[in-house]
């Protein structure tokens, strides 16, 4: 199993740098270890963030 798989659909938020990122939330649809694919829930585009990117959000019960 790799990496990736662990998170694939796993909620984050971005907590970097990126002005037209700041505070979004997403869900995670794709990469490996050093870089995650994110589909931002108010962007249309897929943006891959190193894991020092994001936030992970606790899951919901």
């Amino acid at each position: 199993m790799s990496d990736f798989n662990m998170f694939h659909g796993e909620r984050v938020r971005y907590d970097g740098k990126h002005p037209l990122l700041k505070d979004q939330e997403g869900v995670v649809v794709g990469g490996d270890a050093h870089q995650f694919v994110i589909k931002w829930d108010n962007l249309e585009v897929l943006r891959g963030h190193s894991p020092y990117d994001i936030l992970w959000l606790p899951k919901k019960d």
